[in-house]
């Protein structure tokens, strides 16, 4: 029985990752074809402008107070029990919560649009594009916060694949779109045009997101004043919610800073060009974590469960296994980006965008180290959001260090800062919290077993790199060169590292686990008699 609940649940994140990467793979193919003609038609500096207006949505969610995060710990255990009346009040309770959330970002953007004249003034775009692009922004908010909130069933249910085909499928369009009538338009209609096509496909998304989840639940009755009635009932949320929103507040801080630390230290047009080009590199960055994260993350809901259980002996090897495998694919990814980032951004946008090669190798080690960040999936399954300090203290550090380091260095300190608050947080804190508090399991064994494993993969990177520049031919000159270079060099890459990570036992472990769910080699290996793989 045990082994049967197993399967089925890696069964389910098997397609999960399916769905996400297909889908993932080709909505950020679409993504670079739309950024070049947003760009090339457009221009640098209302590209810039878009990503920090962006920025500032991200700033006004910290008000969301990381409840989504916390619903979705909470609808775990009643799913698993089939107990759809909780799931029910937890779904009211949140949906009642967020009405005041919205109405609260609504008040705090009305006072902040008065300041836009002296934020973006002399910028070198016109006023009412900040004006027009911040009000479409926050229709999509609304449509999320009043409609789409419900999207964290699907996550918690293991079927994410629905949201993310619904979601992707219908960003592809719109994209597809975009780039049409950012082409053939006139000019003087291109943005507006731009404009009416992100409202027009808020109002399909939330629709067919309304017509699946009706369609996936039909138990399902949300009713806001039912969750009023229940917010006593739930007072484990409430705690959890005044513990989440620390995460959440340095999520934000973290994540989404960046182009307004640079909108502070850089002046003028210049500032907005500068955002710009790290809204290149960070399109890049967030296409190979989000296929990244199609893969991994897709075990969340299968780590729920097992934390649910409260065996903590496997959900530590499962733990340690996903560490393995996210390390090794996160250093091919690091080693692709730091390779051939350069060759890529001249042929997709030419010019001089790209970074300075101090820059690239800054922006490469930061990368590595968020693209191997799968401590927070353990953490999130165990409902450890008590650690208030840590999330504040990473992003206090980070904006900090960032605008001291961004300050005397420019935009290399900026990915310094960064990286600092992350080891001195992600890498050395949290897996003594995590190992203390939640698995309540030997942290020395995790400690040497993941720093060797890190190191390892380090000194691969960047001695391949070395290689690469020295001995290999160089991937400019044109596609041709580009897809020569990729398919001849990568593959090496692949195999030596994917050698040296086969000495961790956990890391071989990982990779039969992923195997034998292809039923061609299943059938060449034979199941393992008698013995659970999770």
């Amino acid at each position: 029985m045990v082994k049967e609940i197993l399967e089925s649940r890696t069964k389910q994140s098997m397609k999960n990752a399916r769905y996400s990467l297909v889908f993932l793979i080709l909505s950020q193919l679409t993504s670079f074809f739309y950024r070049s003609a947003f760009i090339t038609n457009l221009g640098d500096d209302v590209a810039g402008l878009n990503s920090t207006l962006i920025s500032m949505i991200g700033f006004l969610t910290l008000s969301e107070l990381g409840i989504a995060f916390v619903v979705s710990f909470s609808l775990y255990s009643p799913l698993a029990k089939k107990d759809y009346e909780t799931v029910n009040e937890i779904l009211s309770l949140q949906g009642w919560i967020y009405r005041f959330v919205f109405l609260f970002i609504l008040a705090v953007s009305v006072i902040l649009v008065f300041f836009f004249p002296s934020i973006f003034a002399g910028r070198g775009v016109p006023m009412w594009y900040a004006y027009t692009t911040f009000g479409v922004l926050l229709f999509g908010l609304f449509c999320s916060y009043f409609f789409n909130y419900q999207q964290v069933l699907f996550a918690s249910d293991q079927k994410q694949y629905k949201i993310v085909t619904i979601f992707n499928g219908l960003r592809i369009i719109k994209q597809t779109i975009q780039i049409l009538c950012l082409i053939y338009l006139p000019l003087n209609i291109k943005y507006v045009s731009w404009l009416v096509i992100e409202v027009v496909n808020y109002i399909v998304l939330t629709l067919l997101f309304q017509f699946n989840l009706k369609k996936s639940y039909k138990w399902l009755h949300i009713d806001l004043n039912r969750g009023k009635e229940v917010c006593r009932k739930y007072g484990e949320i409430f705690k959890k919610t005044g513990q989440a929103i620390f995460h959440k507040v340095s999520y934000v801080l973290v994540v989404q800073s960046s182009p307004l630390i640079l909108l502070a230290l850089f002046k003028g047009q210049d500032g907005l060009i500068l955002i710009a080009l790290y809204g290149n590199y960070y399109l890049l960055e967030v296409a190979f974590l989000g296929v990244l994260d199609s893969l991994f993350g897709s075990t969340l809901a299968s780590l729920g469960n097992l934390a649910s259980e409260g065996n903590m002996e496997r959900l530590n090897r499962v733990y340690r296994r996903i560490f393995a495998l996210q390390t090794w694919a996160g250093a091919i990814v690091t080693f692709g980006v730091l390779c051939y980032s350069k060759s890529f951004m001249i042929l997709w946008l030419g010019g001089d965008r790209y970074f300075t090669e101090l820059q690239l190798y800054c922006f490469s080690i930061y990368f590595f180290f968020r693209a191997i960040r799968s401590i927070d999936l353990c953490i999130h399954v165990l409902g450890m959001f008590q650690d208030i300090y840590a999330p504040i203290i990473e992003g206090v550090l980070s904006v900090g260090l960032s605008l001291l380091l961004g300050y005397l260095f420019g935009l290399e300190g900026v990915f310094i800062g960064m990286l600092i608050s992350m080891l001195i947080i992600i890498y050395g804190w949290k897996p003594y919290f995590l190992y203390k508090e939640g698995l309540h399991l030997p942290l020395r064994p995790f400690l040497s077993y993941s720093y060797s494993v890190i190191v390892i993969m380090l000194a691969l990177i960047f001695g391949a790199y070395y290689l690469f520049v020295n001995y290999f031919p160089s991937p400019e000159g044109g596609i041709i060169n580009f897809i020569k270079s990729i398919v001849s060099v990568v593959p090496i890459f692949v195999f030596i590292s994917g050698a040296a990570m086969f000495i961790f036992k956990d890391f071989r472990e990982g990779v039969y686990q992923v195997l034998v769910h292809f039923s061609f080699i299943r059938n060449l290996l034979g199941k393992r008699n008698g013995k659970e793989m999770a």
